[in-house]
């Protein structure tokens, strides 16, 4: 095991931000995590996939499945009926990228469906195993939270794994290990819509600062044995940089 984990935050199809904060990834020293929602909202959710699954298979990444690589599933398996569900979280920019814009102008959902699962078989199979944690001796890296109720928290239901907010965010940890998670963006948890930095508290650390709203998008170090964030390493999102100037 290495001795520091780099942690990566929510991308939501923001491609070119993914590269960027991998390039302060050192892959040789640190163990790379990704905490999940690759997709949906930016413009290159095929290529965050894909750029995934070749970390995982070439470089030994961690990617843990988080609540928008369910959602696809979701629609994939009932499209007609949770379509417009899907639409309202994002889907669209998905479905874009895996098929192009033409598909909404010819194909009914079932039809999308079908496609995906056709020229995508691969990629769905390697989406649908991903893990929902990664622990090490001093963290839990998960996308959303894990149950702090439970006697084991390894017993988790996938749903909270994946989708709790409340009440892990006010609930203190009890654990012996930081729990590290995305899911939340940071400025909703500092109620201040100017803020982009990591959020912590109660021996939790939030690092999803808003790449999918013309936010940020975090990288942090872990340092494994000292147990403590090590550096922590940002990509602001390139629209929002544009309007400051």
């Amino acid at each position: 095991m290495k001795r520091e984990l780099y942690i990566v935050g929510d991308i939501h199809g923001e491609y070119a931000m993914m590269k960027d904060i991998l390039q302060y990834w050192k892959k040789e020293e640190q163990q790379l995590v990704l905490l999940g929602d690759l997709a949906e909202r930016g413009p290159q959710s095929l290529e965050c996939f894909l750029e995934g699954k070749r970390l995982v298979e070439e470089e030994g990444a961690i990617y843990i499945r988080g609540n928008h690589e369910k959602i696809l599933f979701d629609w994939l398996e009932d499209p007609r009926e949770a379509f417009d569900w899907y639409m309202r979280n994002g889907g669209g920019a998905t479905i874009t990228s895996l098929l192009g814009e033409e598909a909404f102008e010819v194909l009914s959902p079932e039809e999308m469906a079908q496609s995906i699962h056709k020229q995508y078989p691969d990629l769905l199979d390697f989406l649908k195993n991903r893990p929902l944690y990664f622990e090490t001796e001093t963290a839990i890296c998960v996308h959303a939270a894990v149950d702090l109720s439970l006697d084991d928290w390894h017993e988790t239901s996938i749903r909270d794994f994946i989708w709790q907010r409340e009440p892990f965010h006010s609930t203190p940890n009890h654990l012996d290990k930081t729990i590290i998670f995305g899911h939340t963006v940071t400025s909703h948890l500092f109620k201040d819509d100017t803020r982009l930095t990591i959020w912590e508290k109660d021996g939790k650390i939030g690092i999803d600062t808003g790449a999918a709203y013309g936010g940020a998008l975090t990288g942090l170090v872990w340092d494994d044995r000292a147990g403590r964030v090590a550096e922590i390493h940002q990509i602001r999102h390139q629209k929002k940089e544009e309007a400051k100037d």
